[in-house]
């Protein structure tokens, strides 16, 4: 899958109406595709390699990020990297915020 096409998605799952069920429904469906791409290329090391580059697109970087640390079989450099883009998520008190350091918290890593 292209990165516009999981940008597109990213953006779908982002632009949920929580008050509409047949937007939360389209939204599940977004957040499983793009799970499911992301972790598909992280099945090889070249696929991994590929999806890590993407940790520049804003977009898609939380659920890069996220999904290889927990999924990926990563170098240093990239556990670095994705590490980088959860701590940035984490200042501030947004929801984003608050989940990015209580991920952090959960898995032994400081903000």
């Amino acid at each position: 899958m292209g990165t516009d096409k999981l940008v597109e998605i990213a953006q779908e799952h982002a632009a949920v109406d929580f008050a509409s069920p047949d937007s939360m429904r389209g939204g599940n469906a977004a957040a499983a595709e793009l799970r499911a791409a992301i972790l598909s290329a992280l099945s090889t090391p070249s696929g991994t390699d590929k999806i890590i580059e993407l940790l520049s697109n804003a977009a898609i970087a939380p659920w890069i990020a996220y999904s290889a640390l927990e999924h990926g079989e990563l170098t240093e450099f990239q556990r670095a990297r994705c590490l980088s883009v959860i701590r940035s998520l984490a200042v501030g008190d947004g929801v984003d915020a608050v989940g990015a350091k209580t991920w952090l918290a959960e898995h032994g890593c400081e903000a």
